[in-house]
């Protein structure tokens, strides 16, 4: 295969080994990637060795949130590696705009590149350089994690001579900062430095010097990692604090491990935030049950109330009610009309059957000095009791005067 499949669109980017073209492959139609070796280092056997590793290694990965490798050529005599384009931007680029994300977002990166090291672990390979700048997010919001130019077959024998270095030095585990072997512990160990910038937009391991960051990594501590709390949930301090754990072996033992966690805590929040829904849903509906009862205990009440008097009242009906007359005294001072005033003016206004009875009237209290009054008024009595024998709610008047509603008390 020729340079002359390839049409160069733009250069993505160079480093000491290679350089990253965008291209458009002519013969299929589409956009890829091209990473081409330098001229200068073909000598390198073992760089040359590695990088065509990398190749073989990833064309056997086929995932979502793995970049895929299409083929290994040569162009201008240089291996290169022609591999999937991803629209979109790494994640080194998105922090250099947002600073940090939350951790939501934080969640949502370690559960994507976590699915692609496991797989990747599961078919024998290992990263060796996860950051920020490896970690691609595609206009669609896929996560991909990409060049495995560093990856190692587990089962392969080894090249790098014993005690180099292989990785980006900020983001090494301990173990790859020693020079020792690597296993799928040292990508999840570098995940964990990877989250801790995304949360909080700070490389923990950073320094002037290459020397004084690998020194950093060496005698790293877990307790360094206590300003995370306040920053983040205990739930995700836990997580990243086992990513990180100095001793691989007390480190998540793999990526499902990881995972397994992971999901946990997402089962959990989700499980909190139902419970104080439902708790909010459930003191709604007491709420309302007990307005409910309440009324309907008023309701009863009232009902009952309403029936007693009703039956009272039924019970009364025909039922001869009295009211005081008035003295003569006060008959003298309000009117000077005779006594059959009282027959009259309890059937104008509709009393029926109303009668005095002699029988019933009490004794006075005085004898009535009549000597001043009117002889109209010679035949009066001092004072009596009328009996009215009426229907419920009927209105008395007594001399033009109200006296009551019935039933009154006697």
């Amino acid at each position: 295969m020729s340079q002359d499949n390839f049409v160069i669109i733009e250069q993505i980017s160079e480093s000491p080994t290679t350089s990253v073209f965008k291209a458009h492959q002519t013969a299929l139609g589409r956009t890829v990637l091209l990473k081409i070796l330098h001229k200068h280092l073909l000598w390198n056997k073992d760089l040359v060795s590695r990088f065509t590793r990398e190749a073989r290694a990833c064309a056997m990965l086929r995932s979502e949130n793995i970049v895929q490798i299409y083929s290994l050529t040569e162009i201008d005599g240089s291996p290169a590696i022609v591999m999937e384009f991803v629209e979109g931007k790494s994640l080194e680029d998105l922090l250099l705009e947002v600073g940090k994300g939350d951790e939501e977002f934080v969640t949502r990166i370690a559960k994507n590149v976590l699915t692609a090291l496991e797989y990747a672990h599961q078919h024998g390979v290992v990263h060796r350089d996860i950051k920020p700048a490896n970690i691609l997010i595609d206009t669609n919001g896929t996560i991909k994690v990409t060049d495995f130019g560093l990856a190692t077959m587990i089962d392969a024998p080894s090249i790098t001579v014993e005690g180099s270095l292989v990785g980006t030095p900020a983001y090494m585990s301990p173990e790859q900062a020693r020079g020792e072997s690597v296993d799928g512990r040292a990508d999840l160990f570098s995940l964990g430095v990877t989250l801790v910038e995304v949360l909080t937009g700070e490389k923990i391991f950073a320094t002037t010097s290459y020397a004084e960051c690998i020194g950093k990594i060496i005698h790293f501590e877990i307790g360094q990692l206590d300003f995370l709390r306040g920053k983040c949930s205990e739930g995700m301090f836990d997580f990243i604090t086992k990513l990180m754990n100095p001793d691989r072996n007390k480190r998540f033992q793999s990526a499902r491990e990881a995972l397994e966690f992971l999901s946990s805590l997402t089962n959990s929040e989700k499980g909190r935030g139902r419970k104080s829904r439902a708790g909010s849903v459930t003191k709604k509906t007491f709420t309302g049950i007990f307005v409910t009862l309440l009324a309907l205990i008023l309701l009863i009440v009232a009902g009952s109330l309403v029936f007693k008097r009703s039956q009272q009242l039924t019970s009364e009906r025909g039922t001869n009610f009295k009211i005081q007359v008035p003295s003569v005294d006060s008959m003298v001072k309000y009117s000077n009309k005779p006594s059959s005033v009282f027959t009259n003016n309890a059937k104008s206004h509709g009393v029926a059957g109303s009668k005095i009875s002699k029988n019933e009237l009490p004794k006075p209290v005085q004898k009535l000095d009549t000597s001043s009054l009117s002889n109209n008024f010679t035949n009066l009595v001092d004072s009596g009791y009328i009996s009215i024998a009426c229907v419920p709610w009927a209105r008395i008047y007594v001399d033009q005067e109200y006296a009551g509603t019935t039933p009154i008390a006697g």
